[in-house]
């Protein structure tokens, strides 16, 4: 199918596509989005069997489908949104059917017997933006709100698409176009004005400009970098519980557990979330000297993981009196090379009766009744969070494009600044300041091509 947007006919054809997926499921929703949306009703009949005469928009009808292909009949949920409260702006029909796979390929093609025609990827969304109901960067967070794989993702696509970036960008926009007016005033008057005074106000807006720049560009990569796996592993003595933990932290009993001494001579690495943060977590061979061939190449292994982890939890025995880390000098070396933000020292077994000071653990728990998981649990969430540079109620951005527009125009107020310092002409400064407002409109949605439209949308799936 041809993907490429041609925004001349966009408004002038109706189009169809399931927006949910065709699976045999319950149901399966087909919108309709277009100027003759309505003549979806020439398939439907209420209860009766008689075709509906007065149809009110914002009503579900509970009424029957009928496929003029192959005259299949489905008890349906029918609602008419009419132009411009839906979600593309246009007149929308939304059909609920029974969940069979075959039934919507007929409805389909009863559909294009209409004159309706396939939607390409994003085309509902990107009728949208073009009739004014979502800015263009909204646009771009219902696709990253849809595929977003953590909490803080979702969150940050979420405020994205609810307008909170778009809000920031219009405030940059401003302030950009304030910095234009004072330079395009003195340029009028300039018999009247200090020019060193008018750089310096101009200075007071551009710096604070370029602070918040760079922050929405650190929670990007941040973003992107949570998206990620957070690679976790856990290493202690033979028999000190790692493997207990492991199905602790999984919920499950994926690691074999055994009081034998070096029972998991390989790494077991399992997923899960931890407050919808993507994490793989490894469990170790034991580390300590052994002359079994293939548990020492598990040992070996294990040293190789834990070189390449984000977070290592070191796992000791409260019990045991030696709290010496691992007794294993190739470990020692590594863990005491490692930044201290990625070690975690955990004391385990407090189920048991022990002597030794809590306080020589970062936490206490007991792998086996589940005490002091939660708060670990915790600890782990707030180092990530930490060594991510996520903050809390902060606004970021999610886009790729977002991030690239943004790094020229931080680039082009860099030289507003350099320009400033050099005391150059104002026509130069107005140069870059220009270019900086061009590429947040470039965000916004201002400005556009039929390309970048389709390099956006066709990136999403066809029912959105």
């Amino acid at each position: 199918m041809d993907n490429n947007i041609q925004l001349n006919n966009v408004n002038r054809e109706t189009i169809v596509a399931p927006i949910t997926v065709v699976l045999t499921s319950p149901v399966i929703v087909v919108r309709i989005s277009g100027l003759e949306a309505i003549k979806t009703f020439n398939l439907i009949q209420d209860r009766k069997g008689a075709q509906i005469a007065h149809i009110e928009p914002n009503k579900v009808y509970f009424a029957k489908f009928i496929s003029l292909y192959d005259r299949f009949y489905d008890d349906v949920l029918v609602t008419y949104f009419k132009a411009p409260y839906s979600y593309t702006g246009e007149d929308v029909v939304e059909i609920s059917f029974h969940g069979n796979p075959m039934l919507i390929s007929s409805a389909l093609r009863s559909f294009y017997d209409l004159g309706f025609r396939d939607a390409r990827n994003g085309e509902f969304t990107m009728r949208a933006f073009l009739n004014g109901k979502v800015s263009l960067n909204e646009a771009e967070a219902i696709q990253e709100f849809i595929s977003s794989d953590s909490d803080t993702s979702l969150r940050y696509a979420y405020d994205q698409m609810n307008g909170s970036v778009g809000v920031l960008f219009d405030s940059f926009k401003s302030e950009l176009l304030n910095c234009k007016a004072i330079l395009e005033a003195d340029i009028d008057f300039a018999e009247d004005t200090d020019i060193s005074s008018i750089y310096n106000r101009l200075l007071k807006i551009v710096n604070p400009l370029l602070v918040e720049i760079d922050e929405l560009l650190l929670s990007y990569k941040s973003l992107r970098s949570i998206s990620n796996d957070v690679n976790l592993v856990i290493v202690g003595k033979p028999n000190v519980g790692k493997s207990s933990l492991l199905n602790k932290l999984l919920d499950s009993n994926r690691a074999i557990v055994s009081d034998i001494a070096g029972t998991t001579r390989d790494f077991i690495s399992e997923r899960f979330l931890i407050s919808g943060i993507p994490v793989t977590v490894t469990d170790t061979a034991g580390i300590r000297e052994s002359t079994d061939e293939i548990e020492s190449i598990g040992i070996s292994k294990s040293l190789e993981v834990i070189g390449k982890a984000d977070i290592i939890l070191i796992l000791f025995d409260v019990n045991d009196g030696d709290i010496s880390i691992l007794n294993d000098k190739s470990l020692d070396t590594l863990i005491n090379s490692t930044a201290s933000n990625k070690v975690i020292k955990v004391g385990n077994k407090s189920d048991l009766e022990h002597s030794i000071d809590a306080s020589k653990f970062d936490i206490v728990i007991s792998s086996k009744t589940g005490e002091g998981i939660n708060n670990l649990l915790l600890t782990i969430k707030d180092m990530i969070l930490n060594s991510r540079d996520i903050k809390p109620n902060s606004i970021g951005i999610v886009s790729e494009r977002h991030a690239m527009l943004l790094e020229i125009v931080k680039s082009s107020l860099q030289s507003v600044v350099k320009n400033i310092d050099n005391n150059f002409p104002e026509d130069m400064i107005i140069f870059d300041l220009n270019e900086s407002i061009r590429k947040i409109e470039d965000i916004t949605g201002e400005n556009y091509t039929e390309d970048v439209l389709s390099i956006i949308f066709n990136k999403f799936c066809i029912g959105k």
